[in-house]
C-alpha cells in the first residue's frame, strides 16, 4: 500500500511539473529587434521587442514610413484596432505610404 502512495506523489509531482513546464511554453512570445515608423510631422517613434499578436497603434496620426528591424512580421492595419490589413513587412524590409497605416501587430507567420 506505501508503494502505491509513494509512486501517485511521484506522478502528481511529474504531472504538475509538465503542466508548469507546458503553461511556460505557451506564454506570450516577443519579437526581438526594434520596429521604426515615422510620422507625417516627421516624428520617429520606435516599438522595442513588441509582443507578439498583440495590436500596437501608431502615435500622431499614423506611419509615413515603417522599418521592420524585428525578427518577426509586422503587418500594418488602416484602422486602429488591427483589422483592415494593408500589408506585410518581413524582417529587415521598410515601406513608405501614401495613406498612413493606423496600427501595427507581429507574428512569427
Amino acid at each position: 500500500m506505501r508503494a502505491f502512495r509513494q509512486a501517485g506523489r511521484a506522478a502528481l509531482v511529474i504531472g504538475t511539473a509538465a503542466v508548469l513546464v507546458t503553461g511556460l511554453a505557451t506564454s506570450s512570445q516577443a519579437a526581438t529587434g526594434t520596429f521604426t515608423y515615422t510620422t507625417g510631422s516627421g516624428v520617429e517613434f520606435e516599438l522595442n521587442n513588441p509582443v507578439d499578436n498583440a495590436c500596437f497603434t501608431l502615435n500622431e496620426g499614423g506611419a509615413t514610413g515603417a522599418t521592420n528591424g524585428t525578427n518577426r512580421i509586422a503587418t500594418l492595419y488602416r484602422d486602429a484596432s488591427c483589422q483592415s490589413s494593408v500589408l506585410s513587412l518581413g524582417p529587415g524590409q521598410n515601406a513608405i505610404f501614401g495613406r498612413p497605416p493606423q496600427s501595427v501587430m507581429f507574428s512569427a507567420g
